[in-house]
């Protein structure tokens, strides 16, 4: 979702973000090797985006044990680009940003994945939508071999506020038992009466979209949409943002809500920004599997240097980046690494693999008059596969049909270790699909964009295809090969077409219909509204010509048994290495995507790794 709203005039938005105590020490925060270095670390924490940040805070609540973060980006906390959601997606191809690159995908053209590149990462520069997938998706993850339960630690992650009598009547809600009130990260309805501040979540058009939703598709209308039970649903959305008089919507971050809290006070913890993890180190011929360090590099022509982990180096560097530190390490596939010139240490073939990521195409329809309410949008609409298709016995029939087929051609573009790892996936992805009713597409009431109409940002939410990210030089700061594989398989241009019609036919019925003019984007000249509300054909050009990625990329050093091509264990330790001295901890060991937008899932997860690691020391 990307919402345009200029930028406001913050003052004292340093005061209003970092209202801590006068430090007793220098900041945790420093650019400098020999200070981050003059303990040596207990863990190496190779990324300081969302994981990395959750589990280096958690590991030095111990005051005996030292941490020290490496963060290739800066620390970037009160740039007006950051700390405000209501700046969304300024930072975009900034220096905040990765912006990686990928190969030519189906239809010609490249496209660009965000990451954020600053302290905090990607929650830094998202557009902070605080959701949860549905509690089968979870539960899913254990027919992969990963056990245990998410719920505690989405409860310790976050501080949820309590919406207001003004604000749940406008349809805003905290179920019980569901919300943590005392966790680091903070999120929050934006006012119902928003005096200076600009209401996010709800309008008049907001409220028809789901009205119209409710009586074109039988929608349910619920007030807290983590609650684990979206199962064709609407509803207005939290987000990852604090109550502020002072500042809108005041983001909270992994980087405000995990580091400057004890930012003066924790001397074992050090952020070292502004250099890259290079690769792992590796004790000696004796025990050439067990890591006792990582290199590190402030810049490309730089001097390489190394750094000493007592216990373990932790990779939490995303789902592009990750894989790359694993191949520079002579962790992958050697195929792929030795004609690099990099010695195999663990030849682990699921290194890179099983890249997922999500489309996204924006339609709009020009309003009558003017709304109330501005800001971003957080009204959504999740509809069910059901929902979406007429035949959707027919279109499971099919897809079931070509499972050997579609993963032949995945596994031979790199996609997947074998056909049975990636047909493993697909099953249980269709069985909740179908037969748990998991949501299968996002329709995202975004007011005010188009440029002065009501517009719907659509994505597929499960996808089929799977892509892979590989290095193809030996080299840290040279860019990996990304290749999603958007529309690999047919079955998700099928959703992503059947999406579209559908929030169509939202802008044809009442009581939406009512209060719209002509849809401009794509309009009938481009797609014309045939009975099925456009055809396949027209729809498949349009969607090849202008889809942009979601930039909720996971999957690539997946969690899941080796056989199916994982990376790691339940626990994060990658295979092959000795006594978990290496782990990852970031989306790139999620297997499958969730009906839901990351953040709130990821930081559930880091912070189970973070138990897990504590108790394994």
């Amino acid at each position: 979702m990307k919402s345009r709203v200029p930028a406001l005039a913050l003052a004292a938005v340093g005061n209003a973000l970092i209202a801590w105590a006068a430090p007793a020490q220098k900041s945790l925060v420093t650019s400098s090797l020999q200070a981050a270095t003059a303990a040596t670390p207990d863990y190496i924490i190779i990324g300081g985006g969302l994981a990395g940040l959750t589990v280096a805070n958690r590991l030095s609540e111990d005051p005996s044990i030292n941490v020290l973060v490496i963060e290739a980006g800066g620390d970037n906390r009160t740039s007006v680009m950051i700390n405000t959601v209501s700046t969304y997606s300024e930072a975009f191809g900034t220096s905040l940003d990765w912006d990686w690159q990928t190969t030519q995908q189906v239809g010609g053209s490249t496209k660009n994945i965000k990451g954020g590149k600053t302290l905090g990462g990607s929650s830094s520069i998202n557009g902070a939508a605080w959701t949860r997938g549905a509690t089968e998706q979870y539960d899913a993850l254990e027919q992969l071999g990963n056990e245990g339960s998410l719920q505690p630690y989405f409860v310790k992650s976050e501080h949820f506020y309590s919406p207001n009598e003004a604000q749940k009547a406008l349809g805003a809600g905290m179920a019980n038992n569901v919300h943590g009130t005392s966790g680091p990260i903070s999120a929050s309805y934006t006012p119902a009466n928003s005096g200076n501040q600009r209401r996010m979540y709800t309008d008049a058009y907001g409220d028809k979209f789901l009205q119209a939703a409710s009586n074109a598709l039988g929608l349910r209308h619920i007030t807290d949409i983590c609650n684990g039970d979206i199962h064709g649903t609407g509803a207005t959305t939290p987000n990852s943002i604090t109550p502020s008089s002072q500042v809108q919507q005041l983001r909270s971050s992994a980087a405000t809500g995990y580091i400057s809290p004890i930012e003066y006070s924790r001397s074992n913890i050090k952020v070292l920004v502004g250099w890259r993890g290079v690769k792992a180190l590796f004790q000696d011929a004796q025990n050439p599997t067990r890591v006792t360090g990582a290199v590190l590099q402030q810049s490309k022509n730089g001097a390489q240097q190394n750094v000493t982990a007592k216990k373990a180096v932790i990779v939490a560097a995303g789902a592009i980046r990750s894989p790359q530190f694993l191949e520079l390490s002579g962790i992958g596939d050697s195929n792929i690494i030795e004609p690099l010139g990099i010695k195999t240490v663990v030849d682990l073939k699921g290194v890179g693999r099983n890249l997922q990521d999500q489309t996204m195409n924006t339609i709009g329809a020009a309003i009558k008059s003017d709304f109330q309410g501005s800001g971003p949008s957080s009204t959504i609409a999740y509809p069910t596969i059901w929902q979406l298709f007429s035949n959707a016995s027919a279109v499971k029939t099919h897809l079931e049909k070509n499972y050997d087929t579609y993963a032949a051609q995945i596994v031979a573009a790199g996609g997947a270790v074998s056909a049975d790892a990636v047909k493993a996936q697909w099953k249980i992805q269709t069985d909740l699909l179908w037969n748990k009713n998991t949501s299968a597409s996002e329709l995202f009431a975004d007011h005010g964009f188009p440029s002065g109409q009501f517009g719907q940002d659509t994505w597929p939410l499960l996808v089929y295809s799977r892509g892979s990210v590989h290095i193809s030089e030996n080299n840290a700061f040279h860019h990996a090969s990304v290749d999603p594989g958007y529309y690999r398989l047919p079955i998700d241009m099928d959703v992503n077409v059947a999406t579209l019609r559908t929030a169509r036919r939202l802008y044809q019925t009442s009581p939406l219909q009512e209060t719209l003019n002509s849809e401009q984007v794509p309009g009938f000249g481009k797609v014309p509204n045939s009975g099925q509300y456009g055809s396949y054909a027209d729809w498949q050009k349009w969607i090849l010509k202008g889809y942009v990625p979601v930039s909720h990329q996971l999957g690539t050093c997946q969690m899941a048994p080796q056989s199916l091509g994982g990376v790691v264990d339940s626990s994060g330790r990658v295979y092959g290495v000795d006594a978990g001295s290496l782990r990852v901890v970031d989306a790139s060991i999620l297997p499958m995507q969730f009906s839901a937008h990351l953040s709130s899932s990821l930081y559930a997860i880091a912070e189970k790794f973070a138990d897990s690691i504590k108790n394994s020391s």
